[in-house]
């Protein structure tokens, strides 16, 4: 894979307080950082070929919220 390929997975990154996911340059998930109830981490078997690691973070008000671990900023 070249170094200038997209990641395919979208980008995570934290932005006023809130986690964010952006995926094809629109924002997927946003979520404040003080409403996190738990972060989770699952995997499934749909890879090599699809997204199979995803972390997971459910709110106050019992919503969840799946950001895959591919995406770009993840760890940060």
């Amino acid at each position: 894979m070249s170094s200038t390929a997209k990641n395919q997975s979208g980008k995570t990154f934290v932005e006023n307080g809130k986690v964010v996911w952006e995926y094809n340059t629109k924002r997927i998930v946003e979520v404040p950082i003080d409403q996190i109830k738990l972060i989770a981490e699952y995997t499934n078997d749909w890879g090599p070929w699809s997204n199979d690691w995803y972390l997971v973070i459910y709110n106050r008000q019992s919503q969840f919220f799946e950001i895959s671990m591919y995406a770009e900023g993840h760890t940060e």
